[in-house]
């Protein structure tokens, strides 16, 4: 069963997150820059010293520059941290399809918009994430936590190590369930995501925050929006509705 956006959130800045490539063994998400988009020109500044910390809590950033972090290949840390601001939206466009494509309409719906939707920049590049096979690089919307109403698509976190096999059970259009575990011993801030019963990955660490503070504040259903991956490795994604505490749900 197709899900669908129904409440796009404009972002006002995108985070710019990394990961190492697989043989550092590695898979931390670092946050590494943030992309303003509220007004032109964008603008893309590399984080340092305590906005570093903050937003890597745990990790030091001579641990990111031994993983082999160079910068965005447009925007070379060497040149400075920023800002940058000079064909940053294009730059970061590059990484999607450009919308005159025949096919552009199937592939915004793979994310979840309805064909006729309009979808500017900066939420296309948020909801699709612009990950590429060739680098480890995406983007992400930075999350606010005040918002009242929206709808949100989400890459679960640590679904490779769930001990279902090499298929995940839950299929398009399953509810889940979300679970604090403020024992993990990785992350006291970690949500679990399960499905009837069983966890099937975690809400990404760079989200945790105002998902946490949504299922305190806001009436949130969460399903299952697509799978991708391959046998042994899904990649599972997650509808989030969020709505005033007197607000409906979709069935």
């Amino acid at each position: 069963m197709e899900q669908f956006v129904e409440h796009v959130v404009e972002p006002d800045r995108l985070l710019l997150a990394w990961q190492a490539p697989d043989h550092m063994q590695n898979r931390r998400r670092w946050v590494v820059g943030l992309v303003e988009v509220r007004a032109e020109p964008w603008t893309l500044v590399y984080l340092h010293g305590t906005a570093f910390e903050e937003a890597n809590p745990g990790a030091t950033y001579a641990e990111l520059i031994s993983l082999g972090f160079e910068g965005y290949p447009a925007f070379a840390i060497r040149g400075g941290s920023g800002p940058f601001d000079r064909g940053v939206r294009e730059a970061f466009l590059r990484r999607l399809p450009p919308r005159s494509r025949p096919d552009f309409s199937s592939y915004i719906r793979r994310f979840g918009f309805h064909d006729e939707m309009k979808i500017s920049d900066a939420a296309l590049l948020a909801y699709t994430e612009a990950k590429l096979p060739s680098d480890g690089f995406s983007l992400v919307g930075e999350l606010k936590p005040e918002i009242a109403i929206g709808d949100f698509i989400f890459d679960l976190a640590g679904t490779r190590y769930q001990d279902f096999g090499d298929v995940c059970p839950a299929a398009p259009g399953d509810l889940l369930q979300l679970r604090k575990e403020p024992t993990n011993k990785f992350d006291s801030g970690a949500i679990e995501v399960l499905w009837k019963g069983s966890r099937v990955g975690y809400v990404n660490r760079l989200q945790t925050r105002a998902v946490g503070y949504w299922m305190d504040h806001r009436k949130i259903q969460v399903r299952v929006q697509r799978i991708n991956g391959r046998p042994g490795s899904p990649k599972v994604y997650a509808l989030v509705h969020v709505r005033p505490q007197n607000g409906s749900l979709a069935a």
